[in-house]
């Protein structure tokens, strides 16, 4: 079992050295999950995970190793718990604190029918803090029968973990063995149990063997190392808790540094930095994800006028045709205004910098010497900015044509070929318009 523990991780390794993903969530529960594999029967008994993207060690367990040993099958899977990949997957999951909510499902399904299985929820301490985490913990315990919580701690989220609330009621438990008498759990009605080594195989197994076959919930607060095995991951938690292919001898992402030209991100970021040195009162809020990177050298200062609220920036004026380049898409609004150009027509290229409402009085101005209209937004295309432009240009002669994306859930995919599969090209945005001009 040790051994298969070896192997998982050094395929696991290998595969995001040229493949990347999640990395440290996936390293962190490698014993994890060979234990929960080797106590219960899968997928007899559920195991659930928590967002799902740990569960790569899961996969190679239940008959789909080879897309993590064979470079040319590593996209066979996908990064998250698909039912259509194995019959082990039970839910396709791309979001947190899901798990618990999940589970409670099946209690309630498995009880009715009257089945015997095992259900478990593996959550980890960041997903934990969701408002439907905390729904399901509750409803989890009031059906009172066969339910097994696993708490996967390892004071992290994507970064790590604040102080207050659940976490400083995690810390207390992991610091004082699992007997602090403040205990959440035991307070809602869980048999509690602390395991500090979540990373020992043999006390996992043990652990997961005391409480299979359980008539009432238990939760198992085990405490693990994110990104345990590559010291790299076991130095920086936050860097490699998902990212590209890394070069596994110096610990780099391979690649890394900072893209040609600005980018949206670093704009938003020296904005907002700029707004919190000249005003104490402003706050910034992310998501789990840290999305703000402040860099050493803030490249500009915040000039936004925001009395020049829903008008647009008209980057290029012309006739004719008039292409609205929504956030990504203003380099292929460009892109297809310069192809336009080889044909005769000097299309007009806009940035709708705002996109909770309309500039009217620029789309009034348009109707004057335009005929066709076209937007472009990487969004799903129902509903979507476009849309909102068509319909106020309803009543008018000019002919508008939206470019988005199908309301679709890809699942794997190239970029280019899903926009080319949208006609979102500058060569089809650019026929398109002049076949509207004839």
């Amino acid at each position: 079992m040790h051994t298969l523990v070896d192997e998982a991780r050094a395929a696991l390794l290998q595969k995001l050295g040229v493949h990347g993903g999640h990395n440290g969530p996936n390293l962190g529960v490698v014993e994890m999950t060979v234990a929960l594999h080797a106590v219960f029967d899968s997928p007899t008994d559920k195991i659930i995970y928590d967002v799902s993207h740990q569960s790569y060690v899961h996969k190679m367990l239940t008959g789909r190793a080879q897309a993590f040993l064979d470079p040319a099958h590593y996209d066979d899977v996908s990064g998250y718990t698909n039912p259509k990949e194995s019959d082990d997957d039970f839910f396709s999951i791309g979001h947190t604190s899901t798990s618990l909510a999940l589970a409670s499902g099946f209690i309630k399904a498995r009880d009715v029918l009257g089945n015997h299985e095992n259900i478990v929820a593996v959550i980890g301490d960041g997903s934990l803090s969701g408002g439907l985490a905390y729904e399901g913990l509750n409803n989890v315990v009031t059906e009172n029968s066969n339910a097994i919580v696993i708490v996967n701690d390892n004071d992290q989220s994507i970064a790590k973990n604040p102080t207050g609330g659940i976490y400083t009621a995690l810390r207390k438990l992991r610091e004082s063995n699992g007997q602090a008498e403040d205990n959440f759990f035991t307070a809602l009605g869980y048999e509690y149990h602390y395991l500090a080594d979540g990373n020992d195989l043999d006390q996992l197994i043990t652990l997961f063997k005391s409480v299979k076959d359980t008539d009432h919930p238990v939760l198992l607060h085990v405490q693990t190392e994110k990104g345990h095995g590559f010291a790299p991951a076991e130095a920086n938690h936050e860097k490699f808790h998902a990212g590209g292919p890394i070069d596994l001898k110096t610990g780099d992402y391979k690649g890394a540094g900072q893209p040609a030209g600005e980018t949206y991100d670093a704009v938003l970021s020296d904005l907002v930095f700029n707004k919190l040195k000249q005003d104490r009162s402003v706050i910034a809020l992310s998501s789990g994800t840290p999305m703000i990177i402040f860099n050493q050298e803030q490249r500009q200062a915040d000039t936004t006028d925001y009395g020049d609220l829903n008008k647009n920036q008209v980057v290029h004026q012309g006739s004719k045709v008039a292409i609205f380049g929504v956030g990504n898409l203003l380099g292929l609004a460009k892109q297809a205004a310069a192809k336009l150009a080889e044909e005769g027509v000097d299309a007009t290229v806009i940035n709708p910098r705002y996109l909770t409402g309309l500039d009217t009085e620029l789309l009034d101005q348009l109707q004057a010497d335009h005929q066709v209209v076209v937007t472009l937004e990487d969004g799903i295309l129902e509903g979507g900015y476009g849309q909102t432009i068509a319909s106020y240009l309803g009543d008018s002669a000019v002919r508008v044509q939206n470019y988005g994306l199908q309301k679709a859930y890809p699942d794997r995919y190239d970029v280019n070929e899903l926009l080319a599969q949208n006609g979102l090209t500058a060569d089809n945005i650019a026929q398109q318009a002049l076949k509207a001009l004839n």
